[in-house]
């Protein structure tokens, strides 16, 4: 358990929700090995119940009143489907889809980045597709290997066509 004060935190529709806190530097908790940026995940309770979670992506050292502490900046679990980074999710594969409903391709694209490696090592995220429901809507989309576009990206894109979707991260 982290001694988190002042957590501000919130979700956002189609995209990914964000997290600031802070809590005193002198913390036992508030070590490297406990706290590192892109690794760490940072789960809300509120009366033992899961109101959100995420990443830890940002560490910064602040002083509040005369008392060091450290900020923590986070972001839900949808960030590493948007990140640049190597913590990201790419379409490193060509990916073509054919009269096929938008929803079908977002779960496809966000099952297939959960089953890529990092660096070979297989680091899944946990983010889940359930439901099988269709829009109605059907897409005919290619995704490039060589675009190496973030899955989010393509996602999001596909959302934001006429007659697209809505999505959130929810927790379970």
């Amino acid at each position: 358990t982290l001694p988190l004060t002042d957590p501000k935190f919130g979700a956002v529709l189609n995209g990914a929700g964000s997290l600031s806190a802070s809590m005193p530097l002198r913390s036992p908790q508030a070590s490297r090995a406990i706290i590192s940026p892109g690794r760490t995940a940072i789960h809300v309770y509120r009366d033992r119940v899961p109101v959100w979670a995420g990443i830890v992506w940002g560490v910064q050292v602040t002083l509040v009143g005369g008392a060091e502490q450290l900020k923590l900046d986070a972001a839900d679990f949808w960030s590493p489907f948007l990140k640049g980074s190597d913590t990201g999710r790419f379409i490193r594969h060509d990916k073509t889809y054919t009269a096929i409903d938008q929803l079908t391709i977002a779960r496809d694209l966000v099952d297939y980045a959960q089953d890529q490696s990092q660096h070979g090592v297989m680091v899944p995220i946990g983010v889940g597709t359930s439901g099988t429901n269709t829009s109605g809507v059907t897409r005919t989309v290619e995704y490039p290997a060589e675009d190496f576009k973030p899955v989010g990206e393509a996602v999001v894109e596909l959302a934001e066509k006429d007659d697209g979707f809505d999505f959130r991260i929810a927790l379970s």
